[in-house]
């Protein structure tokens, strides 16, 4: 889907809603503008949200914005960069979708656009939720970097009058060609707007959508040459970057790099889509894992082997003998009694002289890597707590000596359901996985556990 035009709309005090400007020249005239103008110059309260309008065939995408002072007339501007995209996507179906919370003004508006032949679909958050496959996709990524935008000349406004001044704005107005044309061709560009400030702009690839978001508990390991396109080509990237040691948890790692954590993990998510990160589990002591199938690759393969030992190798010592290394792999093995053996187990049960070589985070996240083992993760279930058993203030006392943040039961009973992982668990409750069965058993809950491996 393919950008057909771009155009600034603003709210005049004499004229009122109108196109400044657009490009190419005349290619929305007044009549067309006028049936959605109400949509893209909306009143002050429905700004700063993504708005999708079916108009014409076309689908118009914009971020409507409101700066309130006392030196613009009527106390407030208001100004909107629209795109006008390919086709009108979707299921065509004339129908207005109402944002929740509007007026029936807002309805009224939407009848009289449906009259003109104009559809709204939704707002923020409802992009996209109307289309399928990579048209949704597109509409989405072209979305998000409108919301860029918009956010950034709403910043040029308030420094500089880049909207508000006419000359300025025209100057601006320079740029929409370069804008649709380098979008059009290479799903970037890098707009000048003056010698203090520069724009750059970057369309998300379509694969970015189809990946799994990243959840706190997963561990980003780091699979790119640290100078690779895809991660300097977003310098927000670069601020996970450093964190990101194949051990920590992606909540630690946003802790670390000082970010929100629901930004950290689209950002994660992103980089897994772009095939520069994979995820594994928290290695510690008490977890446990067994061997797949592809165990028996690895005996076959020399290179593999080669990979494996050198990977596993402890700082300052010598490579290990690839013998010692997959003899800790199958010790790793159910034993005949049905006991799965936890990684401390296995250290302890390994002799000295083959373990002193081997780094066993390391050596345990290669085979998850390459899928020599899978995790057998625990899934806690609360067992029937007897009335009055547990209190807010019990849970409180646990806090305190736990370092939870959580204080009331319920919140720590839903976790406890047989459907969150012992270390999604921990993460949520801020302690380690290695704690957590103590913490557990300190505040009297008392829990069956439930052991699933993961799929390799």
């Amino acid at each position: 889907m393919s950008i057909r035009g771009a155009f600034i709309a603003i709210f005049d005090q004499v004229a009122g809603r109108k196109i400044a400007h657009q490009w190419p020249d005349g290619f929305i005239d007044s009549e067309e503008f006028d049936a959605i103008a109400e949509f893209v110059i909306p009143k002050p309260q429905l700004c700063g949200q993504l708005v999708c309008l079916l108009a014409f065939g076309s689908t118009v995408l914009g971020f409507p914005i409101c700066i309130e002072h006392p030196k613009y007339p009527r106390n407030a501007l208001l100004f909107n960069l629209c795109f006008v995209l390919d086709g009108a996507g979707g299921t065509g179906a004339e129908a207005s979708h109402q944002p929740a919370g509007q007026s029936a003004n807002y309805q009224q508006s939407a009848a009289a656009a449906n009259q003109h032949g104009s559809v709204l679909l939704g707002t923020a958050g409802g992009l996209g939720a109307a289309y399928d496959g990579a048209c949704a996709h597109d509409e989405e990524a072209h979305g998000k970097l409108l919301t860029k935008l918009a956010r950034s000349l709403r910043t040029l406004e308030v420094e500089a009058a880049h909207l508000s001044d006419p000359i300025r704005r025209a100057e601006l107005a320079t740029l929409l060609p370069r804008l649709v044309q380098e979008l059009n061709a290479n799903r970037q560009c890098t707009l000048v707007v003056d010698v203090a400030n520069t724009l750059h702009l970057r369309l998300q690839p379509p694969e970015l959508f189809l990946a799994s978001p990243v959840r706190p508990h997963d561990v980003p390991v780091l699979v790119a040459e640290p100078g690779c396109e895809a991660l300097l080509a977003d310098l927000a990237l670069r601020c996970v970057l450093p964190y990101i040691d194949g051990f920590l948890p992606a909540v630690t790692v946003a802790a670390m790099a000082g970010v929100e954590i629901g930004w950290a993990l689209e950002v994660l998510t992103d980089l897994v889509a772009l095939g520069c990160v994979v995820l594994t589990d928290i290695i510690t002591n008490d977890a446990v894992y067994v061997p797949t199938a592809r165990l028996t690759d690895l005996a076959r393969s020399e290179s593999a082997q080669l990979a494996c030992a050198t990977y596993s190798k402890r700082p300052g010592r010598p490579t290990p003998r690839f013998r010692s290394v997959f003899n800790f792999y199958c010790r790793m093995s159910p034993r005949s009694d049905g006991h799965w053996a936890t990684v401390g187990e296995v250290c302890t049960e390994t002799p000295e002289e083959e373990l002193q070589d081997i780094e066993v985070r390391r050596c345990v996240q290669f085979a998850l890597l390459n899928c020599y083992l899978q995790r057998l993760h625990a899934y806690p279930r609360l067992e029937i707590l007897p009335t009055g058993q547990v209190s807010s203030g019990h849970f409180a006392n646990g806090v305190q000596g736990g370092g939870l943040t959580i204080t009331a039961e319920i919140q720590i009973a839903q976790l406890l359901d047989g459907g969150h992982s012992d270390d999604e668990i921990a993460c949520a409750l801020n302690v380690s996985p290695f704690n957590l069965r103590a913490l557990l058993d300190r505040l009297r809950l008392d829990c069956a556990w439930l052991y699933r491996a993961d799929s390799p």
